[in-house]
Order: C-alpha cells, then structure tokens, then sequence
C-alpha cells in the first residue's frame, strides 16, 4: 500500500517539473497562457471544487446523517451547472478581451478608474483570507488521510502533503496544477465507483445496504440524545427533520451549492480555456463527473454500517464491526478493510488528490491575486516576466508555510476543526465576497465600481460577522437570534452583497461596460 501511494506523489512532482520548462512567463504560470482543452478543463474544474471534503468531509456526512446527505449532493450538481450556465462563458470572453489574469484583475478592468486600486486591493485580501482557511482545511485532510491509511502520526503526514503540494505548484504554475488535477479527478472517480461497488455486492445490495441503516438508526436511538438528534433515521430521505430543524439542515445544503457562483479559484478554469466554444462539451464532463463522486461519496458513508459502529454505541455479543472515532475517516478506514492493499493504496492515493488538486488551486489563487494584483499591477508596474514568477514562487511558498503552521496547531479530532466546518468556512466566505459582484458584473451594465466595492465589502462583513453572531449577541440574547446565527452564513451573505451592489450602484455613477457579443450563447 505504501509502495502505491509513494508512487503517486513522485508522478505528481514528475509533472511539476515537466510543466516547469512549459512556464516562460507570468501568463503562462497563472493561466497555462490560455491553451487548456475540454476535458481538461472540465476535470481540473471539478476536482478544484470538490477537494478533501468530498473525500472525507461528504462521506463522514453521510455515515453519519444517512440518506439525507444525498440532498448536499443534488445541491453540489445543480449549484455546478448554474454556475457553468451563467458564468463560464461570458467570463472567458470577457477576460480575454480585457487580457485579465485573474477574478480580480478582471473586476478592476471592468470598473476602471485612473490610478485606482480598491477593487483590486480588496479582492485580492479576501481570496488571500478566506483561501488561507481553506488552504488550512486541506492540509488537515492530508494529515488525518495519511494518518489512517499508513498509520503514520499526523504532523509527519502534514508535513509531507504540505511539501508536495506546495513544491509541485512551485515548479509548474497552472500547467503543473491543471495536468496534475486532471490526473487525480480520474484517481478520485474510480475510487469512488470502486468502493461502494465493492461494499454493495459483499452485504447483497439495495437490502443488505437498508438493513444496515436501519440497525444503525435503532443503536442511535439508543445511545445518547446527540446519536438521537443525527442518526436516528438514517434510511429516511429528511432524517426524521421537520419545521425549523428542517429547514436549517436544507438551508446549509442548498448554501453550498448557491456557493459555486463566481468562485475565483474554480472560475480561472473557465478563463483558461483555449476557446470558448469549447465550454460547452466541458461543462458536459463536469457534470457527469459531479453526478458519479457525489452518489459515491454518500455510498460510501452508506455502506460502511455494515463494517463500523458509532463510538458511542457498545458492541454486542455477535458484533464483528468497528467503533469509528472520527466518521470523516470512514472512507479510508474502508478502504483497508475491505481492499487488497494494493487498491487500499489506490483509494489513498485518490484522497490525496482530491485534496491536493484543491491546495495547489488555492495556491494558485492566492499567488496570481498577490503577485499579478498586487505586486505587478501597484508595487512593481515594470517588473520582467521572469521577476514575476520568480515572485510568485516565493508567494506560494509563503502562503503554504502560513497554512501548514495553521494545520499543525490544529487537533484532528477536535469537532470544531472538522474538514467538514472548516471547507463551510472558507467556502462560504468567498462566495459571499464573490458572488454576487462577479455575476451582477457580467450581466448588469449600470453597476459601478463603487457598487463592486460596497458588494465584495459587505459580504465579506456578512459572513464573518453572521459566522460569530452567537458569540457577539451573548448569553442572555433570547433564542430566536440565537437559531438565526445557526444558519450556514452564504445565503444570507450573497443576498446582502447582491443588495448593497444594487443600491449603490443605483445612486453611484454608472460604470463603463465592455461590450462582448454573446449571441452564440443562444446557440
């Protein structure tokens, strides 16, 4: 098994080195110098999106809520197609023609103003913040990955992700990242056909699967009113929820699909693509895609009733299966027990790469935003091509250091550092900051600069302020406030930016619109 996984990070840094003598220029590490194809695209698309908490996060989900999770998957998918449908398009043609390297170049030259670099500014601090924790999230997933699979203690695993990702980004730019996620979406797909194929002919189908939940659900309520609350109906398509808790538990699903809009780290994908025409059978594969890992995922965290026991529920006299401590380690556990070592080998290395594809993204992202907005466009306007990458090396070095600090503080098993919470977080903040401006900017002709900025402004504000509403209310503030802040904050963030866009925009000076021809949208 170790053997296998090995195998799969020197194929990883093989690529990073090849891509490295494709690399002559700025262009060329932030975008591949706009010459990916369909599928690429469209595979590197979605294993950016997805990242350990399809892996990891998503499973523990299911194994722990049952069948409702499948409501977080419909919600993936149909957030994923919407966000082909209204953004991939228009802002492809809309970067090439303003030559924008990045979301935030693109908003600056969409509302441009002489000497002006707040909306530049701006943006790029959010992708740096909010990327960071979920930069930090990847790299927890790394550790508790490598520290399931090849039982090694979690700061070594930490370590040796962290210096893969990092040195494999280093060297190639977006080449070495596209080429490298595109291999490791086909290593994510077959392990999540593979797996739950597997597990649902050894218990005997559909039967064997729903008996398992239902003994599952009846220990739950048994055990504990925490198991009582979560996994009391595991076979149920709305877990026992009704009214309040109902609609909370949705209100979260259908957030992390609303989230897919105008995400800068999954949209540069759409800006790198060689023609325009060719999103259309690109969006095709990311669908299918999307549809195949989410209906694997939640198999996943299904089937493994039949092998493992929540920790709180005592074994019986006849009971074979396993306690399980941490549920966002199901897969990988799984993986062990019921796979020769070889394709236990397999399965990890593809968790690994659902998390890797994602860091390298964010790092990316993250290094194009301070290196490209910040540096190239305010510090250092007549800095060479090779000044440039070499600065966006050094950046990218930076900010892995920063998130490999952040996960080696962290402790694993701690509830409040899941992958599945921390993923929430920094995903919800960038779709408030986002969202709404990178949409309104490519279909409302009166939005101005001064809308853009009271946007990314007040969703940002949104989500931080909403995340830790509880905490700033106090103890003594009366419940209803209380379930209100419980709410996942996206939502509410992209519709309170979507305003302040609006209403600025309303009593601002009109912006300038880039006229682009967009009749073969309508085919």
């Amino acid at each position: 098994m170790v053997w296998v996984f090995l195998l799969y990070l020197a194929v990883l840094l093989l690529i990073g080195f090849v891509s490295e003598r494709y690399t002559r220029g700025q262009a060329g590490f932030l975008l591949g110098d706009r010459k990916m194809g369909p599928w690429v695209t469209a595979l590197s698309y979605e294993s950016t999106a997805y990242s350990g908490w399809l892996m990891l996060g998503f499973p523990g989900r299911a194994f722990t809520r049952g069948l409702v999770a499948l409501w977080v998957g419909l919600s993936c998918v149909l957030g994923d197609a919407l966000n082909w449908i209204l953004v991939s398009h228009r802002l492809r043609e809309e970067t090439g023609k303003l030559r924008a390297l990045t979301v935030p170049q693109y908003l600056e030259s969409r509302f441009p103003k002489a000497n002006g670099h707040a909306v530049r500014v701006v943006a790029s601090l959010a992708i740096t913040f909010f990327m960071l924790i979920y930069l930090w999230s990847q790299f927890v997933a790394a550790g508790k990955a490598i520290r399931t699979m090849l039982e090694w203690e979690y700061v070594p695993a930490v370590l040796l992700s962290a210096a893969v990702i990092v040195l494999y980004t280093f060297q190639g730019g977006y080449r070495a990242v596209v080429w490298t996620d595109a291999f490791q979406a086909v290593m994510m797909l077959i392990a999540l056909l593979l797996l739950p194929a597997v597990c649902l002919v050894h218990i005997g189908g559909w039967p064997g699967l729903m008996a398992g939940l239902e003994r599952a659900s009846v220990e739950a309520k048994d055990a504990g009113p925490t198991l009582v609350e979560t996994s009391s109906f595991l076979g149920t398509a709305f877990a026992g929820l009704a009214g309040l808790s109902l609609f909370a538990f949705l209100f979260e699903d259908a957030g992390v699909g609303a989230g897919y809009l105008g995400q800068p780290h999954i949209c540069v994908r759409y800006m790198a693509i060689r023609d325009a025409r060719e999103l259309r059978p690109a969006f095709v594969v990311s669908i299918v895609f999307a549809v195949l890992v989410c209906t694997g995922a939640v198999a996943v965290g299904l089937v493994a009733h039949h092998w493992f026991r929540f920790k709180e529920v005592a074994a019986g006299a006849d009971d074979s299966r396993l306690p399980l401590p941490d549920p966002e380690e199901v897969l990988p556990q799984l993986a062990r027990l019921v796979l020769p070592p070889w394709l236990a080998g397999l399965v990890v290395s593809a968790i690994m790469a659902a998390i890797m594809s994602t860091a390298s993204g964010f790092l990316l992202s993250v290094t194009s935003s301070l290196s490209e907005d910040i540096y190239h466009r305010i510090l250092r306007p007549r800095a060479g091509q090779k000044e440039l990458v070499y600065v966006s090396r050094l950046v990218t070095l930076g900010l892995g250091l920063g998130a490999l600090l952040l996960a080696l503080a962290t402790d694993p098993l701690d509830p409040k550092s899941t992958v599945y919470k921390l993923v929430l977080y920094g995903w919800g903040g960038l779709a408030g900051c986002f969202s709404a401006p990178v949409v309104l900017a490519l279909f409302w002709s009166r939005m101005t600069r001064a809308g853009c900025l009271a946007g990314m402004v007040v969703g940002a504000l949104a989500v931080l302020l909403w995340r830790n509403g509880s905490a700033l209310i106090g103890p003594a503030a009366p419940d209803w406030p209380r379930w209100v802040f419980s709410l996942y904050e996206v939502i509410p963030a992209m519709i309170l930016s979507a305003l302040a866009v609006f209403f600025v925009s309303l009593f601002t000076k009109n912006g300038t619109r880039r006229h682009t021809d967009y009749a073969d949208l309508r085919g």
